[in-house]
């Protein structure tokens, strides 16, 4: 059933707080944030086909015998429990945030297929080529003002012009982490998907969402539901000491009880104080506390965060791999 219901949930979809774009967006945690990029929607997966129902068995000859007396009525049966969420089984979107690097092929090597920094106006192309597909950066919000920072003509034509270029269907990253410094977004971002998919239906809205990040103030509900068509979660939970791993293990009961569909999630491989580099063991720990909770997706910060090269982690790179069937 755990796999029926992750053919069934998963395959409808496609595709950090210390994210940075290269063209010098701050991020939410002080650190410079990489421009997302296009991210194509990916195929979704051809449902299996139906189980041939069996041919009924010959009804038997009755049998003289007494008829059997009446019984009371059964108990109604108890209500069936929710659903678990469908397995992590191949995630659709394998993404990379990246910052200077364009080093595409070494991350599709890695078995990732969609990095930031895409479309015509970054660096669609050079991704493609290498079989990355890329997430367009709308660098349409502030987080300081609460407010939408391009006209909605602006963000239309922006839009407009991949679709000429024959790009429609691509992610569009709407600013980054926009309730951290507690604006109240949603409605902002309902209004720019809205106007996204005005021009391009088949596009697909996404942004970061770091209400679950730790150290961050707990937050009941998720403000951001319904905002986006996809929310991407980052907790960044290797510090100083041991790794909170709790807190990925809390930010997924929340999402479940708010009863989130299309949504992924951001892992750390970075070191930005009071971040450190995580072990392979600790990414592997990480991806493991997040998959089978239903995600669609899921996304690795960073290649090159601060000018800190993964490539340099040679143990990460392995680890990085080992998450990529």
């Amino acid at each position: 059933m755990l796999v029926i219901g992750a053919l069934l949930l998963g395959a409808g979809a496609v595709s950090a707080t210390l994210m940075f774009r290269s063209n010098g967006q701050s991020h939410n945690v002080a650190v410079a944030r990489s421009s997302p990029a296009d991210s194509p929607i990916l195929a979704s997966p051809a449902s299996p086909p139906s189980e041939s129902p069996s041919p009924p068995a010959p009804t038997p000859t009755p049998s003289p015998s007494p008829s059997p007396s009446p019984k009371p009525p059964a108990a109604a049966p108890a209500p069936a429990p929710a659903p678990a969420p469908p397995p992590a089984a191949g995630l659709a979107t394998r993404g990379m945030y990246r910052f200077t690097s364009t080093d595409f092929a070494s991350m599709h090597s890695l078995g990732f297929n969609a990095s930031t920094d895409g479309g015509i106006q970054d660096l669609g192309a050079a991704e493609a080529s290498a079989g990355i597909t890329g997430m367009v950066w709308v660098d349409a919000y502030s987080n300081t003002a609460c407010t939408q920072t391009m006209t909605d003509s602006a963000i239309a034509a922006l839009v407009q012009a991949n679709v000429n270029a024959g790009r429609r269907g691509l992610r569009y990253q709407i600013g980054d982490e926009p309730t951290a410094n507690g604006c109240n977004a949603a409605p902002a971002y309902a209004h720019m998907s809205a106007v996204v998919h005005g021009v391009d239906a088949s596009a697909k809205t996404w942004v970061a969402d770091d209400q679950f990040q730790s150290g961050n103030p707990i937050q009941a509900g998720l403000p951001m539901k319904g905002s986006v068509d996809i929310l991407a979660f980052d907790v960044y939970p290797c510090r100083s000491g041991p790794c909170d791993f709790a807190a990925i293990d809390r930010a997924v009961q929340q999402i479940h009880a708010a009863r989130v569909t299309n949504w992924e999630f951001i892992i750390q491989d970075f070191s930005s104080s009071p971040w450190r580099w995580p072990t392979p063991a600790e990414i592997q720990a990480q991806f493991d506390h997040w998959k089978n909770q239903g995600a669609i997706g899921y996304w690795v910060f960073a290649w090159d965060y601060q000018g800190q090269q993964v490539v340099n982690q040679a143990g990460n790179l392995a680890a990085l791999r080992q998450l990529n069937p």
